[in-house]
């Protein structure tokens, strides 16, 4: 923990569309090695913009704040 990640933030993804049932967002992220048990991780600055909504501690996080349900 703490550690730089070699190559992090070296390549970045062209803009992606992101769907979470009917959430939709558009983004370009960095691209960098991870767990094998992680698919993506997504980044504070997004969280902060599409704040969910739902308990962390489930499988049911929800995008459903009036901003997030206008995208």
């Amino acid at each position: 923990m703490g550690e730089a990640v070699k190559g992090a933030g070296e390549y970045y993804t062209p803009p992606m569309k992101l769907q979470n049932r009917r959430h939709f967002s558009k983004e370009a992220f960095a691209v960098t090695p991870m767990e094998k048990m992680v698919d993506i991780f997504l980044p504070f600055w997004w969280i902060a913009r599409h704040a969910p909504q739902g308990p962390w501690d489930t499988k049911e996080i929800r995008f459903d704040s009036p901003a997030c349900l206008q995208n």
